[in-house]
């Protein structure tokens, strides 16, 4: 795997664009300077990068500041990564309209077996229609990541696309305001994605409805090593029904079903619930 690495040359080249961007910053607080000097971040980042961009294939950006034109400036760049295969975008500020200039580039790369979106501002029916555009494109993924974006009900407009990644061995769903409508829509392909290892809903709101319909299709799931379904709001019927998919997880080393609404009693030694 190559990753952009701290080598002198490398680090070279990032003091020549710090030297530069010190040299010739606007030092202004308004947005207008603000945009100005993140435009020349990006425009040097892209000019750094281009030496190192054929044999980069895992590229980390997680935790940057992606607002201000900067997905649209950093899409060019992108493009030209054509050995990439895992991508970490997450944390990034990224908003639907943002993704989308993106999007044409990332379905483009068929190499890519690791996607990171997770912790943006992917929301609602607009961020899953592009989401849709990119997972359709990306049927050999083994780890995906869109946690913490408020999809919620939307989540049907990504059936499709994940319905085909046979290969996925870890998907991250926490916290996307998932409720039983989007259960509905979800569970039936959940169930295809039998080789998955860790699946994390946590944080939905499931509650036992939506435990109810997930369970058929967790039970299907018989290499799943970490399961993490806590903080659902799940009442006792809910946890009930997903006993006899449990116990067909016969992998299972990690089970969180922490913040639900489970009773659990000792009587005479035995636990009931």
């Amino acid at each position: 795997m190559t990753t952009i690495g701290t080598s002198p040359t490398t680090l070279a080249a990032f003091a020549k664009v710090f030297k530069y961007l010190e040299k010739h910053t606007i030092y202004r607080y308004t947005k207008k300077g603000n945009l100005i000097l993140f435009r020349r971040v990006c425009k040097h980042f892209n000019t750094f990068i281009l030496n190192y961009i054929q044999c980069i294939t895992y590229l980390d950006l997680n935790n940057n500041d992606f607002r201000h034109d900067g997905a649209f400036s950093f899409a060019p760049t992108l493009a030209r990564m054509s050995n990439l295969e895992l991508i970490d975008l997450s944390s990034n500020y990224i908003k639907y309209y943002e993704l989308e200039s993106l999007s044409s580039v990332l379905a483009k790369k068929s190499k890519l077996t690791s996607l990171n979106l997770g912790n943006n501002l992917i929301k609602n029916i607009e961020g899953a229609k592009t989401l849709k555009q990119i997972l359709q494109m990306m049927p050999n993924l083994t780890f995906l990541n869109l946690s913490h974006n408020e999809i919620a009900e939307d989540i049907k407009l990504l059936t499709d696309g994940l319905s085909k990644m046979t290969n996925l061995t870890y998907l991250n769903f926490r916290e996307m305001g998932i409720g039983n409508d989007g259960m509905k829509s979800f569970a039936p392909t959940l169930a295809k994605l039998t080789n998955l290892k860790s699946l994390d809903l946590t944080r939905n709101v499931l509650r036992a409805d939506g435990m109810q319909l997930l369970a058929p299709s967790l039970g299907k799931l018989t290499n799943l090593t970490s399961l993490e379904i806590g903080g659902n709001s799940s009442t006792l019927g809910g946890v009930r029904a997903l006993a006899p998919s449990l116990s067909q997880l016969t992998q299972l080393t990690h089970l969180d079903l922490s913040s639900n609404d489970i009773k659990v009693l000792f009587i005479y030694g035995k636990l009931k619930v």
